[in-house]
């Protein structure tokens, strides 16, 4: 289960003249505090990932860090109880030469043999198998930029909080389409072995293009029904907390980088609320 804990929770140019595209955005409105958007992208490969002295200082000098999730309040038996079936296997939602084909992967990525797999996943929700995809790019020097974000705010004493829980992002998946949910396993079985997607995913995030990185995750409407569940429902909830955080603390906000852009995300709703956002260049 060690394995299984350490892979749950890895979840959904930096330089050059002339920058047009940002990840860092000041948010201001008079009322309220100057806070700070920051789009993140939760694991990234040793070389893809900078944060500059620019938004470090900025986040030192806030009086609070919000991210998505807060690794601290994590309950793990709560955890371990949304990620167990109360009947049938994991591999229920996939054909059987569809089942054959995620075994062989999970294999390739964790080292068990094939048997393990499905004697350790068997027993889990299906979305537990989508976060393999990540080991690809854990099993690699690399970079949780949230923990560093963690890291930097705890190491100048200041407070870090969450817009959601675990166990809400958990649910979001355990509700999700079962067909759905299967597609998005089998297409990242196909992006690891092409690996287009993500190769332009990080190209994306390396020019700080938040519009792009929108249109990527959901491109063709690979989100299917759930696009609104993962991307425009959550953007919506996070709006009242940030504007309710600001009143009273400069705030660093973290999040998804594919939450900011677009018309349903979190930049252009706040500015719908009255807030001036200003792209931070560096």
């Amino acid at each position: 289960m060690k394995l299984i804990a350490s892979i749950l929770f890895l979840f959904i140019g930096f330089f050059g003249f002339g920058q047009t595209n940002s990840l860092l955005y000041k948010i201001s409105k008079e009322g309220h505090e100057d806070s700070y958007l920051y789009g993140t992208m939760h694991i990234l490969p040793d070389s893809l990932y900078y944060f500059p002295k620019k938004a470090k200082k900025i986040l030192t000098h806030c009086d609070e860090l919000i991210l998505e999730i807060n690794q601290a309040s994590i309950d793990q038996t709560k955890i371990l109880e949304l990620m167990t079936l109360k009947s049938g296997s994991a591999f229920d939602i996939f054909t059987s030469e569809q089942k054959d084909s995620v075994i062989t992967w999970a294999s390739k990525l964790t080292g068990l043999t094939p048997s393990l797999v499905e004697s350790s996943f068997s027993s889990l929700e299906p979305f537990a198998l989508m976060q393999l995809s990540v080991l690809e790019t854990q099993n690699q020097p690399h970079k949780m930029v949230e923990t560093e974000l963690e890291r930097i705010a705890k190491d100048k004493d200041i407070p870090t909080s969450a817009l959601e829980t675990v166990e809400f992002q958990l649910n979001i998946f355990k509700e999700m389409d079962a067909e759905l949910l299967a597609e998005m396993i089998l297409s990242a079985i196909r992006n690891s072995e092409d690996k287009s997607e993500t190769i332009e995913l990080y190209a994306a995030y390396k020019n700080q293009d938040v519009e792009k990185l929108f249109h990527l995750i959901n491109s063709e409407n690979k989100l299917g029904t759930s696009s609104d569940d993962l991307l425009k429902n959550r953007n919506e909830s996070w709006i009242p907390q940030i504007i309710v955080k600001t009143k009273s603390k400069n705030c660093f906000f973290a999040v998804g980088a594919a939450h900011l852009g677009s018309e349903i995300g979190v930049l252009n709703l706040i500015k719908k609320q009255g807030f001036t956002v200003e792209a931070i260049y560096y």
